[in-house]
């Protein structure tokens, strides 16, 4: 018989084996945990990977010869899914030798994409050249999206040379290519493209300019033998003061207007003075600030001014209108507004011919404008943060805007206060599918006309919103081929509401070439679609009668939609 001998182990020798044991139990629960964990593991990996397979390409080409771009800088930016407002970091390629790029690994969610070399236009997509008209893509995970081109215009050029009187060459002068801008409401800019100075020589070189007329302008300083003063000089090719009478240049993408001879004379200077006529009745002397900047460029022409004693003086100004504001904190009796000091003001316009100006500038306590909103067949609309605005006849110094403003309240009242005296406009902002349909300040209706705010005064107003406003909607074709890009604007025929922006309304044809206009107030328009214009020349008030011939006539009823086919139009 076999005899089986259990061995005993010392107790000690178990203690130590325990934590082995241990060990061991652990890492095979890990091993057993893993090879559970892991299934899930890689699905996480691979729902990653797939939110950021999508892909985004595209080729670059010139726009006048269709020929690929190479080197072209290709810039993916991610934007919200309705502005163009910047949601991450942007990337970054170039175009191959094709002009083809592309962007992999693209996350889901909205883009637009940007395209820039030197010698031409930088472009957007859809070939337009401001990121805030750019088209948005969408794109969702693992999506491929192809044939997003851009074609860039190719830049145009102005160069010369800047002499003195005497057939030298200046140095360090200023000089722009200036094309003129019509905002909506037909207010008119000069906005400066390409700005540089000249060297030595006298050279300048304005670079990177896209098609259209353009005007040279320069601004230096020079010394006035008579007076020995320095005299700042803004002056237009040829040689004159004004923008009216000066002459335009075309540019044309890849050109370059050479040769240009810019002669700047000795430049006659002269003085505004005058005094500031205080009709606010307090009593006490105060310090004024006599602000001046040029009445058609809106540009400063000089630092501000201080006058004490009422009188002022300004020197070594060149021939041109000018817009003088005179501004100061009203002190002493009834210098309260609301428990803020109030402000005094007043405005003069001055002409600078061939001789010293006297011009009085009478200055008044600024008024307030308040009163209560209602909104006409509200359908659950709200009020409540939109903005109302006054836009002032004058340009307003100082207020950068140009326009003064105050929301309205949960209970329908706005309060506008420290508005200088003069004429405004009402509008509004912030207010998709209502427009301004009446306004009565005290006791006058002011719906289509300016209102004339005196000085420190209170003007209360009945503003009424409408919410009765149409649609037009439709499709632009180009020889039965839908026509992209296009900016398709709806004019209003009477020609005294085109002063009014909210009048004037416009929109983008997509890729199948249809657009919508929507906050159409009811009335009779004409219809445009014409090419992207970073100028908006659709926005001067006679654009529509030059172009009438190309108009669409529709009638526009309260809250009817309706569609209206439109060919492009090449504006005169």
């Amino acid at each position: 018989m076999t005899r089986i001998t259990r061995r005993r182990f010392p107790a000690l020798r178990i203690a130590a084996v325990v934590p082995f044991l241990i060990l061991f139990l652990l890492v095979l629960t890990s091993v057993s945990m893993a090879e559970h964990d892991a299934p899930a593991q890689a699905n996480i990996s691979a729902q990653k990977t797939a939110a950021a397979s999508a892909q985004i390409s595209g080729h670059v080409y010139r726009a006048d010869t269709g020929a690929p771009l190479p080197k072209t800088q290709v810039t993916l930016i991610p934007v919200t899914g309705t502005s163009m407002n910047i949601t991450g970091e942007r990337r970054y390629t170039l175009a191959d030798i094709d002009g083809f790029y592309s962007f992999t690994q693209v996350a889901p969610g909205t883009y637009t994409v940007g395209a820039s070399r030197n010698g031409f236009i930088a472009r957007y997509f859809d070939d337009v050249a401001s990121p805030v008209d750019a088209r948005i893509i969408a794109i969702s995970s693992e999506e491929r999206l192809g044939r997003i081109d851009i074609r860039l215009v190719s830049a145009g050029v102005i160069s010369g040379t800047v002499f003195d009187d005497d057939n030298q060459p200046l140095m360090t002068v200023q000089v722009e290519a200036v094309r003129i801008r019509y905002m909506p409401g037909g207010r008119r800019l000069e906005a400066p493209r390409s700005i540089v100075m000249t060297n030595d020589l006298g050279e300048f070189r304005l670079s990177n300019l896209p098609p259209g007329n353009y005007f040279v302008r320069i601004q230096t300083s020079t010394v006035n033998l008579v007076t020995g003063k320095q005299v700042s000089l803004l002056a237009y090719y040829p040689n004159t003061t004004s923008i009216e009478n000066a002459q335009s240049f075309k540019v044309v993408g890849g050109n370059e207007i050479n040769g240009i001879r810019f002669s700047v004379g000795l430049t006659a200077a002269y003085s505004i003075t005058g005094n500031i006529v205080d009709v606010t009745g307090s009593a006490g002397q105060r310090k004024y600030d006599v602000t001046i900047q040029r009445l058609n460029t809106g540009e400063s022409a000089g630092p501000s001014t201080p006058s004490a004693g009422g009188a002022f003086a300004l020197h070594a100004m060149t021939p041109d209108d000018y817009l003088l504001m005179a501004a100061s904190t009203l002190l002493g009796p009834d210098s309260q507004l609301n428990g803020r000091p109030r402000e005094v003001s007043g405005f003069a316009i001055a002409h600078v011919g061939d001789g010293d100006t006297q011009v009085n500038i009478q200055v008044n306590p600024q008024a307030e404008v308040s009163g209560r909103v209602s909104l006409e067949n509200s359908k659950g609309q709200s009020i409540s943060g939109i903005l109302i605005a006054l836009w002032p006849q004058l340009p307003i110094l100082g207020t950068g805007s140009n326009w003064i403003h105050s929301e309205i309240d949960r209970n329908g009242a706005f309060k506008i206060p420290y508005v200088p005296s003069g004429g405004y406009d009402f509008g509004t902002f912030d207010a998709a599918g209502i427009y301004l349909k009446k306004v009565i300040c005290n006791g006058k209706d002011y719906t289509l006309l300016p209102v004339n705010i005196e000085p420190g005064t209170s003007v209360d107003c009945l503003v009424t919103l409408g919410t009765d406003v149409g649609e037009v909607k439709g499709q632009v074709l180009n020889d039965e081929k839908p026509a992209s890009g296009l900016t398709v604007i709806a004019i209003p025929t009477d020609h005294s509401l085109r002063h009014l922006d909210r009048f004037t309304v416009t929109g983008k044809t997509n890729v199948n070439g249809e657009y919508q206009l929507s906050g159409l107030i009811p009335g009779d328009y004409l219809l445009f679609a014409v090419p992207p214009d970073d100028n908006g020349a659709y926005f001067d008030i006679d654009f529509a009668d030059r172009n009438q011939r190309d108009a669409e006539r529709v009638n526009v009823k309260s809250g009817e939609t309706k569609t209206v086919p439109l060919k492009p139009t090449t504006p005169q």
